[in-house]
């Protein structure tokens, strides 16, 4: 919805206002443009068209012209909603961020959005446990940065501690994998430097114990190599 939407639809209850025009904006689109006797021209979805029974000459007052447009808007945004649920797994924040970027004003998108967690089309939890198993296998990191990027991505610390937690718990061959496959990228940076390839890991939020213990297994060692123990 563009900015004509919002200017059409501040009128007043007692205004009334003459369709001018009602114009298809493509023959497979599924929105309209609607041109109004006072100049005003905006979009709205099939649906609208279709509950309001429009047509060019009809007369509207600005209750009407007000609820064509609210109803126009969170169509067209839910519309725009599914396009990118379906592409990916999106967090609630990211879809609002996205759907914010294209303009849709903020009750629409709130709308839609608890919709679509009623439906359960989108789902934090969900997404921040697939997020969690996608970033462990392509870019390992420890709990805390993996914790990090999902507070990023709008998920409480709360719910972002609790899916990581369970991911590590039940996906431990892939943890295993992915810790093993960060060692062995900091052991190639640090040019085989035992503590400068500890340090790496530690960086990237694997706590000291397990990056040590990762790096003094991917070379078959003990902590007595290096500890004196």
């Amino acid at each position: 919805m563009g900015n004509g939407a919002h200017a059409a639809s501040s009128s007043s209850p007692s205004d009334n206002h003459t369709v001018l025009r009602l114009q298809q904006r493509g023959r497979r689109s599924d929105e309209y443009k609607v041109v109004l006797d006072s100049g005003a021209s905006f979009f709205i979805h099939r649906s609208a068209v279709e509950r309001a029974r429009l047509y060019e000459g009809i007369r509207l007052d600005g209750v009407e012209l007000d609820q064509l447009v609210r109803e126009s808007e969170f169509f067209s945004a839910r519309e725009k909603a599914l396009d990118l649920a379906a592409r990916r797994e999106h967090s609630r924040r990211e879809l609002a961020q996205k759907l914010r970027r294209k303009r849709f004003p903020d009750d629409a998108i709130r709308d839609v959005l608890d919709e679509l967690e009623d439906r359960g089309i989108i789902d934090d939890r969900r997404f921040a446990r697939l997020w969690t198993e996608a970033r462990l296998r392509k870019r390992p990191e420890g709990r805390v940065q993996v914790i990090a990027g999902l507070m990023q991505r709008g998920l409480t610390r709360e719910v972002a501690e609790e899916c990581v937690r369970e991911v590590y718990e039940q996906r431990a061959q892939l943890v295993s994998a992915a810790l093993r496959r960060a060692a062995e990228r900091a052991w190639r940076s640090a040019g085989g430097s035992f503590e400068s390839a500890v340090r790496r890991l530690v960086r990237r939020g694997f706590g000291y114990g397990e990056a040590r213990d990762a790096v003094l297994a991917l070379n078959n060692l003990e902590k007595s190599d290096f500890t004196g123990e």
